[in-house]
């Protein structure tokens, strides 16, 4: 991994990351910040909010700022991965 946030994960991201490509399955890694943590909130990077449209879970163009604009989604797997 890089020198990215997700080098700082207690799990090996790559060999997911391999785990759900084996599956034919996209996927995208959030790293919450500690004020996300605090708040409940977590800010999408660009890429994360393009594979959310993408997959149909959430576009952000849509959205208001603020309090009015959270998106509330619980995590999900349609493939049942184990």
């Amino acid at each position: 991994m890089d020198g990215s946030v997700l080098s700082l994960s207690n799990r090996d991201v790559a060999a997911t990351l391999r785990v759900f490509a084996g599956h034919g399955i996209d996927c995208a890694f959030l790293v919450p910040t500690a004020t996300g943590l605090e708040k409940s909130i977590m800010d999408a990077t660009d890429g994360v909010r393009a594979w959310l449209r993408e997959q149909g879970i959430h576009d952000y163009s849509g959205s208001n700022r603020g309090r009015t604009g959270r998106c509330w989604s619980a995590p999900s797997c349609s493939r049942g991965v184990r």
